[in-house]
């Protein structure tokens, strides 16, 4: 577990400190105390009287301690200027720095300069430097709220959150019992090749069976019709015989010729009954057959679910015998990790209070600095009115005296 900010967010703290030209030391959480220091650059003389320079004043009150210097880059004094004590401040902009308070002039008197973000500079001989072309104000708090709440969102998502993930390989075993419909689900698909395969060997059965009456039923009704083509030629071939016999013998149109005729048809006509009879037999036979094979694969069929029932059954009680061993062994091993997960816990804890409170610093001074960087080039009042809205206050939380003090100190 890490016991501390990362580097990288250490680095990035100390590109903002030297942007801003402000390094925050420590925030006091029970009472609400904060001390800002800022550094200077160059050219810091202490009580000198030399032309162009300037000096560090110190400043203290009950709650926080602020002191800052000039750099001697973009300062504009109107002569030599020395500082004893005097309560004075300084704030860096982008393009210069402003110099204000009550100092002690040697030569030329009281100078000041004010730089904003737009380069506007305006000189006082009373000391006091004001600012210029001011962004609108309500745009300008719109603008930090947004920005406070993606500091927020940036910060929130790497707050430690405990999870499974900390006990490592001391984890809870599952004591859950499936439900009813799901122990009987798996039950089935256990037994899904024995009902499977008995449903095929029973169908094959079957299917054979039909097959081979409907062989038999082909053989009858093929014969039948055999028979009939046989009779119907015969018939023709003995009509026109007799007929030419009749005909030789001049009794063509005679009653004997008649009467041969008919009893010639008579004995082909029996013939053609005595076939289908037969064949009328046999395919009653095949019919009943066809009966007795359907009632033996309704009675497979139902014999078979009755036998699949019960083993159904059976293995749903072998599965819930299972899992109510599964479920014993479970709780058993759970209570014998919990110690280890609750001193695995406590120690998590303790590193995340720690942790969490260090994000907490971290994200109110990027919110302080933040503010600090947008009120450069403001005046006092403007400042004053962004950093009293409700929204910013609750932001900066034990930060918000701090950026006032700032303000009330640098702003004119």
């Amino acid at each position: 577990m890490p016991t501390e900010v990362t580097q990288n967010e250490r680095k990035r703290q100390r590109e903002r400190e030297a942007q801003n030209g402000v390094i925050v030391e420590s925030v006091s959480q029970t009472n609400g105390s904060a001390n800002l220091n800022s550094s200077t650059n160059s050219g810091i003389n202490n009580g000198t009287n030399n032309s162009g320079s300037a000096v560090n004043g110190g400043a203290q009150d009950g709650s926080s301690n602020f002191n800052s210097s000039t750099t001697s880059n973009g300062v504009i004094n109107s002569g030599n200027v020395s500082n004893a004590n005097a309560d004075t401040s300084n704030l860096n902009n982008q393009n210069g720095s402003v110099n204000s308070g009550n100092s002690n002039v040697q030569n030329s008197g009281n100078a000041s300069n004010a730089d904003n973000s737009s380069g506007a500079v305006s000189n006082s001989a009373n000391g006091n430097a004001t600012v210029s072309n001011s962004p609108n104000l309500a745009t300008n708090l719109e603008s930090i709220k947004e920005r406070l709440d993606e500091i927020d969102k940036d910060y929130n998502s790497r707050y430690p959150v405990a999870d499974e993930s900390i006990y490592g390989n001391y984890q809870y075993q599952d004591v859950t019992i499936p439900s009813e419909n799901v122990i009987r689900e798996q039950a089935e698909n256990d037994l899904t090749s024995y009902r499977d395969s008995g449903l095929a060997e029973i169908n094959n059965d079957y299917n054979a069976d039909i097959a081979e009456l409907d062989i038999k039923q082909n053989e009858v009704e093929n014969d039948l019709n055999s028979t009939r083509t046989e009779l119907a030629d015969e018939l023709n071939y003995g009509v026109a015989e007799n007929q030419a016999q009749n005909i030789s013998q001049g009794i063509a149109n005679s009653s004997i010729a008649a009467n041969t005729e008919r009893r010639f048809r008579a004995s082909i006509d029996a013939e053609l009954e005595t076939a289908l009879n037969k064949a009328n037999t046999e395919m009653a036979e095949i019919a009943l057959k066809r009966g007795i094979a359907e009632n033996e694969f309704q009675l497979a069929i139902e014999n078979f679910d009755i036998a699949y029932a019960n083993k159904l059954e059976n293995r749903i009680s072998e599965l819930n015998k299972e899992y109510q061993n599964k479920q014993a062994q479970a709780l058993e091993y759970n209570e014998k990790i919990q110690k280890q997960r609750e001193a695995i816990y406590n120690e998590w804890r303790v590193w995340a209070e720690s942790y969490t409170s260090q994000l907490e610093a971290e994200k109110g001074r990027d919110k302080a600095y933040y503010i600090i960087d947008q009120l450069k080039g403001l005046s006092k009042a403007e400042a004053l009115e962004i950093v009293s809205d409700t929204d910013i206050v609750a932001a900066l939380g034990n930060w918000y005296t701090p950026v006032i003090d700032y303000i009330e100190r640098v702003l004119k």
